[in-house]
């Protein structure tokens, strides 16, 4: 008898391990998702923050991976506040990625792709995006469905073409990188501009410069500017690689705006173009010679005049 009651004993004490064992297999994972899948805000709005929600309160510590995508630029349109991975603890029960939008000068109305033929071509737009991708967890945490793990901001700009003077915008951005601070171009705005025989720039005066370090320049020449013909020229001041950029030129004829680009060759030399002519009389405002010249073309500029 005293045999039976100590099987018996035994075998409780085993169905009593298992059945413990078995609630800690149970333990159901906290599922992740975006209050919303996207929200469009104007491009003074400041910093936001896209929410993310838990299912159930973590148990445990975990952490959330993401990834950025879209036409606009890190540091160019926006600064990202959060890092990835995000770090949340246990009993957390939500958490949230913020940005910073940057109200920048330039108008933003375009974005540059490639053509079937790789060649860089200007598309009208209203907006740039942010696209916000979830791309893995830890601990207890579980991705929501593939089609639930994104989130897109949409940003409209807010500049508008000036009534009066003339106006250059430069945005560049970096190939095979969202982050714009990997090169830096400046703009600068030039007149009284004297060329010898050899199509050189031997003199001038530097009327005002734009140096920007962060994915745009902007230079406006007003009324009060002197009366002459003003030479806008780019240049290649930082970094290395290959920067996409767009130039425009806003005044009292229709905008001219085209793309093109800085090679990493040619960027290691500190390559200096001129972009356009203008001339101003008075308060009247004009393309004297659209032209766009390569330092080693027809136009060249004389190292240190710019300084």
């Amino acid at each position: 008898m005293k045999q039976i009651n100590l099987v018996s004993a035994i075998l409780m004490l085993f169905l009593f391990t298992a059945c413990g064992d078995d609630d800690g297999d149970d333990v159901v994972n906290t599922v992740i998702s975006f209050t919303d899948t996207s929200a469009i805000v104007d491009e003074d709005v400041g910093t936001v923050t896209i929410l993310i929600e838990f299912s159930s309160p973590l148990i445990g510590a975990g952490e959330i991976s993401y990834s950025l995508t879209g036409s606009a630029n890190i540091n160019g349109d926006y600064t990202v506040e959060s890092s990835s991975p995000l770090v949340v603890a246990e009993g957390d029960e939500s958490t949230s990625i913020s940005f910073t939008i940057i109200d920048d000068e330039i108008i933003e109305n375009f974005d540059v792709v490639e053509d079937d033929n790789d060649d860089l071509v200007l598309v009208e737009t209203s907006e740039r995006k942010v696209i916000v991708e979830l791309t893995s967890v830890t601990g207890n945490l579980q991705l929501p469905n593939e089609g639930e793990r994104i989130f897109t901001y949409n940003i409209i700009d807010n500049d508008q073409r000036p009534d009066s003077g003339m106006k250059w915008d430069l945005a560049w951005e970096v190939e095979g990188s969202m982050d714009v601070d990997a090169v830096n171009l400046d703009m600068i705005a030039i007149y009284d501009v004297v060329i010898d025989e050899n199509n050189t720039i031997t003199e001038a005066k530097t009327y005002t410069i734009s140096d920007n370090e962060s994915g745009y320049e902007s230079l406006v020449v007003d009324d009060a500017a002197p009366d002459s013909d003003y030479y806008v020229v780019i240049e290649y001041t930082g970094g290395s690689g290959d920067a996409n950029f767009v130039f425009a030129t806003y005044h009292s004829t229709d905008p001219i705006i085209f793309a093109d680009l800085f090679t990493e060759e040619t960027a290691d030399e500190g390559l200096v173009i001129v972009a356009e002519i203008s001339s101003k009389r008075g308060g009247n405002f004009s393309r004297k010679n659209a032209r766009y010249q390569s330092v080693n073309s027809i136009l060249k500029v004389k190292k240190g005049i710019l300084g």
